[in-house]
């Protein structure tokens, strides 16, 4: 019988005893090593297990089913935490992101080879032997309908620059947008290329606001039709156009004067030089190109190879390559021309940037399931709270690089940059 995650499943238990429930809660803990606890738990049989006395709960931890506690920590692979949840061992209410943390706290070697053995022989369900696809988890360019219900309404998929913590996503976004052109110091009739412009948001702010001439590329032939879309709603077609096309496969006659790189190079599908190379040819001497992506510290090597020594949630955020440290990508600029003249750190951005984006996506949740399955939801859920939880450590980060193709040696920037946050970045 296949069983779907998102139906109620009645508990099949090999031993339904009330030792199931002692097991979990010593094993929970060992688990936990004496450290203060912030969280309260529930259990399957409905009973709550309190924080640390004086704590208030950031979130509950809800274990579904004797075997839930299990499914979180073993086997000791680094999807087994991810696994457990888009899976529905476990549920968590409140705080998502600080919930991430328990993965760092469930250390399966506390618990000696006697209260190991006895929680890897409690309550094993019939149903935990049903083949199940995994979801998946690569962010690419699609359903425009699902990003719609948690992304602002521009559909802008990288973070916002938050003018302050209080502001909405709809202004962080449009902040960002406006950021980028100015930190490329955009005129008008400029020829601007977004070489992976997403649903559009880009080359539609700079063609509308700075009256450039905006062109960008996608991959995606749903993005392509509703970023035309919106082109035509706001009657910019002389001025702003969108392709499907890989900006390696660009033909153009005429170079750019700006180009931005929002994300791209994150995508490892070719090497670090050989997109700022072909970037640099597409420019013309004294023009700017910005990037705005993903950088990760780097994993010790034994954690890398080692079963079960990773970080989980770096596997669920950059489970299709690690992003390059930052001197990567600065190094392999320089050798393809470029001159570096500024970098930014937006990280505490990106983190409440996701926030908003957990929070619009938990308030979509029952359109979600209905159309796209609870696993779906699930897997996003995580991947959100997880990405918001590695930024908040600082695991990894999001900076703003701005670089010029010297003319002769001459940058043609400016001798300051003053002139970026002198105006309202939002309702100017």
């Amino acid at each position: 019988m296949t069983v779907r995650s998102h139906e109620r499943v009645p508990l099949r238990l090999v031993r339904p005893d009330e030792s199931e429930t002692v097991e979990v809660r010593t094993a929970l803990e060992r688990l936990a090593g004496g450290l203060p606890r912030d969280f309260a738990i529930r259990l399957w049989t409905g009973e709550t297990i309190a924080p640390d006395p004086a704590r208030r709960p950031v979130f509950t931890l809800v274990l579904r089913r004797p075997s839930s506690l299990r499914r979180m920590i073993w086997p000791p692979w680094r999807r087994t935490f991810a696994d457990a949840f888009v899976h529905g061992a476990f549920d968590v209410e409140g705080d998502i992101v600080a919930a991430m943390a328990l993965r760092r706290r469930l250390k399966l070697r506390r618990l000696g080879l006697s209260g190991a053995l006895a929680l890897m022989s409690s309550g094993h369900d019939r149903d935990e032997i049903v083949t199940r696809p995994r979801p998946r988890w690569a962010r690419e360019g699609g359903d425009s309908d699902f990003f719609s219900l948690w992304l602002d309404r521009r559909m802008v998929y990288s973070c916002g620059f938050f003018p302050s913590p209080r502001a909405s996503l709809e202004a962080a976004q449009e902040a960002k947008l406006e950021l980028v052109c100015r930190k490329l110091r955009l005129q008008p009739g400029e020829r601007l290329l977004d070489l992976e412009c997403g649903w559009g948001s880009l080359v539609i702010h700079a063609a509308e606001r700075h009256r450039a001439m905006a062109f960008g590329l996608t991959r995606s032939p749903e993005q392509l039709a509703w970023a035309r879309a919106r082109i035509a709603e706001r009657e910019l077609g002389d001025r702003c156009r969108v392709e499907l096309a890989d900006f390696f496969d660009l033909d153009s006659q005429e170079p750019f004067d700006k180009l931005a790189s929002v994300g791209m190079f994150e995508d490892k599908g070719r090497g670090l030089y050989e997109h700022f190379a072909r970037a640099w040819s597409l420019l013309r001497p004294g023009g700017a190109l910005l990037t705005h992506g993903v950088s990760a510290t780097r994993e010790r090597w034994w954690r890398r190879v080692i079963p079960g020594a990773g970080d989980p949630l770096r596997e669920i955020v950059l489970e299709n390559g690690e992003p390059r440290p930052f001197h990567d990508g600065a190094r392999e600029a320089r050798r393809a021309g470029f001159e570096l003249r500024d970098v930014e750190s937006l990280r505490e951005h990106y983190s409440l940037t996701l926030r908003h984006w957990i929070a619009r996506l938990e308030g979509g949740r029952d359109q979600i399931v209905r159309s796209s399955g609870d696993e779906v939801y699930r897997s996003w859920l995580l991947f959100l709270a997880a990405a918001a939880a590695l930024f908040d450590e600082g695991t990894i980060n999001v900076y703003q690089s701005l670089y010029v193709r010297p003319d002769r040696g001459k940058s043609g920037l400016p001798l300051g940059r003053v002139d970026w946050y002198r105006m309202p970045l939002v309702g100017f």
